[in-house]
């Protein structure tokens, strides 16, 4: 595995003694899988891969594991969402004949992770193979934006690109909006 400097990994912030501290992440993966998932035990899984993925990431559930299955059969498989208290965890999951098997997933909370735990969750159990992922670090402020676009097979993290607005030059826009008031 390439190896990338630590601010390759997170751009959170020290945690604070309240043990809160705002980050505003967004992870998205899309992978192709070495082998389709099992439909039979879809929501077994899909709770294992889950359980996984909150407890690696130190995040909690907010509500219930919500599964869809496809109804679009030209495209079979099904989605989830799990909110999470820093906000939530979404993945859809198709088996399009004649294209290997893939999953997308996002995971965004307003809590700061570590995306190389989710990928190692989602080798563990779905068997990544080659993927795409982005990962945005949101602020209000421009200068504190980030965004990484990577690719990998399986675990392997085979390359990271960062775009940051303290490395480009980007116009600024400030645009002032009146917004009606209503009584």
């Amino acid at each position: 595995m390439q190896k990338f400097p630590v601010d390759y990994y997170s751009v959170s912030a020290i945690v604070p003694e309240d043990g809160l501290s705002l980050q505003h992440e967004h992870f998205m993966i899309d992978a192709n899988l070495r082998m389709p998932l099992n439909e039979e035990s879809k929501y077994s899984e899909t709770m294992s891969l889950v359980a996984d993925l909150l407890i690696a990431l130190g995040m909690s559930e907010l509500g219930k594991l919500e599964l869809y299955s496809a109804t679009d059969l030209r495209a079979p498989g099904w989605s989830f969402i799990q909110p999470i208290t820093t906000s939530h965890i979404s993945a859809h999951y198709f088996e399009k004949p004649g294209l290997k098997p893939h999953i997308h997933m996002d995971i965004y909370s307003c809590m700061g992770f570590d995306w190389r735990k989710a990928i190692e969750i989602l080798e563990r159990h779905c068997k990544i193979d080659d993927w795409y992922a982005n990962f945005f670090h949101r602020d209000m402020e421009l200068r504190k934006r980030t965004v990484w676009m990577m690719a990998g097979i399986g675990n392997d993290v085979q390359e990271v690109n960062v775009l940051s607005p303290t490395k480009i030059k980007l116009p600024v826009v400030r645009k002032q909006v009146k917004v009606p008031v209503h009584s």
